[in-house]
């Protein structure tokens, strides 16, 4: 039967899928306070993480290798 094939099962998924978003595209105004904190809860943390792990390295005291020759 058509509908058991392979293609039947991903091209209707693909479809649903760009239907999904467009319609939550319509519904902006739940989503746009969602989007404002998240925007404002996860820049903080991943500029916090980045400068983390520049400065890694500068405040650390890494034991001194000694050489032997």
């Amino acid at each position: 039967m058509w509908i058991n094939k392979p293609f039947f099962k991903y091209a209707s998924a693909i479809i649903l899928i760009i239907l999904i978003i467009f319609l939550l595209g319509k519904i902006d105004y739940i989503f746009l306070p969602l989007q404002k904190i998240i925007a404002a809860i996860f820049f903080p943390i991943i500029v916090a993480g980045l400068l983390y792990y520049i400065l890694q390295g500068v405040f650390l005291d890494y034991p001194e290798m000694d050489e032997e020759t």
